[in-house]
């Protein structure tokens, strides 16, 4: 009987463990996806337009978070973070720049998920 308890105890554990962790975004971008979902400048998904996202990328090997504030105002920039919410740079927008903190961003960045769409 103790080692049932023990086995159901040690399989309870490990979910928990397993659901927190990964799936958590660092407080202060967390801070930033709140204000960002609350902001009525944040375009809308719609036939016509690409709405608004929070994307996660890896670029030159540390995870960077994407606030994209979708096609309906194309002279906002796309705010490239840090996981310490750090700028890193701004793409898009009215000069229309590729390249962030140096690195072209096209050829330097993998999507990793998707963690908010508008």
């Amino acid at each position: 009987m103790r080692l049932l308890s023990f086995f159901i105890s040690a399989i309870l554990l490990s979910f928990s463990i397993s659901s927190c962790g990964d799936d958590e975004l660092p407080v202060c971008i967390q801070e930033k996806l709140d204000e960002f979902e609350a902001d009525d400048t944040v375009c809308e998904s719609t036939a016509g337009s690409i709405g608004g996202n929070l994307v996660t990328f890896a670029f030159r090997a540390e995870t960077v978070y994407c606030f994209n504030w979708g096609s309906c105002n194309p002279n906002k920039t796309i705010e490239i973070y840090t996981e310490d919410c750090i700028l890193l740079c701004e793409l898009g927008g009215p000069d229309q720049e590729t390249v962030c903190d140096g690195t072209p961003w096209a050829d330097n960045a993998e999507e990793i998920e998707s963690l908010y769409q508008n």
